[in-house]
Parts: C-alpha cells; sequence; structure tokens
C-alpha cells in the first residue's frame, strides 16, 4: 500500500487572521454557553418546576424542546452552512442562542420559557 501526502497551501490574506479567530472564539463561546447550558438541563429543570409551580411534566418539556430543536435544526441548516459557509452560521447560531437566553429574562408564563430558552436557544447549530 502506498500512502501520499499532499501539501495544500492555503491562500490567506494576512487581514484576514484578526477575523478568523474571532470565528474561533465566536464558536467557542456558542459552544460553550449553550452545550452547558445543554447538559445543565436537569438543573434548570428543578429551577423551572418551583419558579413556575408546574409539575414534571410540563417543566420536562422545556429540555426536550431545546434537545429535539437542537438536533433537527442541525440537520437542516446543513444547507445554510453549505451556502453561506462556517462564518456566517456560527455568527448565526450566536445571534439566535442570545436572543433565546436574553428573552428568557422576561419570561413570566412557563409557555415563554419553551418559546425563548426552547425554540430559539435551541436552533444555535446553525
Amino acid at each position: 500500500m502506498i500512502v501520499l501526502a499532499i501539501k495544500r497551501k492555503f491562500n490567506m490574506n494576512e487581514d484576514e487572521d484578526g477575523w478568523k479567530w474571532l470565528v474561533v472564539l465566536a464558536a467557542f463561546m456558542v459552544q460553550f454557553i449553550v452545550c452547558g447550558i445543554t447538559y445543565s438541563i436537569g438543573i434548570f429543570h428543578a429551577v423551572f418546576q418551583e419558579v413556575f409551580d408546574h409539575d414534571h411534566f410540563d417543566t420536562s418539556w422545556t429540555g426536550s424542546i431545546l434537545l429535539y430543536v437542537t438536533a433537527l435544526t442541525s440537520v437542516v441548516f446543513r444547507c445554510f452552512m453549505s451556502k453561506f459557509g462556517p462564518r456566517a452560521s456560527v455568527m448565526l447560531g450566536g445571534l439566535f442562542a442570545a436572543a433565546g437566553l436574553g428573552l428568557g429574562m422576561f419570561v413570566e408564563e412557563l409557555y415563554q420559557v419553551y418559546l425563548t430558552f426552547g425554540l430559539l436557544t435551541g436552533k444555535h447549530h446553525t
């Protein structure tokens, strides 16, 4: 078996150096914050039960919506990434997550948590 190593020369302009590090930082922050929230859903579940005074079934929908929207949109928005590239995709995902978490500060009913925390924050995998 013969293995060939091909070296590619990337054409990167010097002025793009700062931009690509900003994209890396944005991608890290999206994954750090949103995935950290996703993996901590059990803690949020207990808080939602206490704050909104609903039973286990009603408050468990928040985490379910978040996880299912994340899974479904990661497949659907693959086309977006193919067309516009990873830079725009990461930035758009960060905006969705920030909008969902930001609007989540103003909720007063559990259905609003479904919309902000579940739907908007779940769209972070664009």
